[in-house]
């Protein structure tokens, strides 16, 4: 092929417009718009994770020994079945949980809430409900 067949196969640019008309977007709303560049979070619930993360833990506080003596008798007077509240160090933060009590385990020194265990060291306060 020469030069001058090679200029003649390629497609005109009149040609190109021919058939491909300009068409325009679809008329979008202004509030629709204005969606297309609002901010978004890309991982859900970082923000409320990164506020737990914020928040400074508590010091466990060592109880006198007025309060432990009272605390060692509360709980030796619970048996298994007593519907009981439990103030304890967990997780940086003192919270109480009630439930009844299924064990007290003196040898590891844990006591059985309900589906939870809870080391007695960690254990301010018992009460019966």
């Amino acid at each position: 092929m020469s030069g001058r067949d090679m200029r003649s196969a390629r497609p005109r640019v009149e040609d190109l417009h021919a058939e491909a008309p300009h068409a325009r977007a679809p008329h979008m709303k202004r509030a629709d718009r204005a969606k297309q560049f609002m901010p978004f979070s890309a991982l859900k619930g970082l923000e409320d994770e990164l506020s737990l993360a914020e928040k400074s833990p508590c010091a466990r506080r060592e109880l006198l020994e007025d309060e432990a003596e009272q605390l060692n008798r509360a709980l030796l007077d619970l048996e298994p079945g007593d519907v009981i509240e439990v103030e304890c160090y967990k997780n940086g933060d003192y919270v109480t949980l009630s439930g009844p009590l299924l064990a007290i385990d003196a040898a590891y020194r844990r006591l059985q809430l309900g589906d939870m265990e809870i080391r007695i060291a960690d254990i301010a306060a018992v009460r019966r409900r």
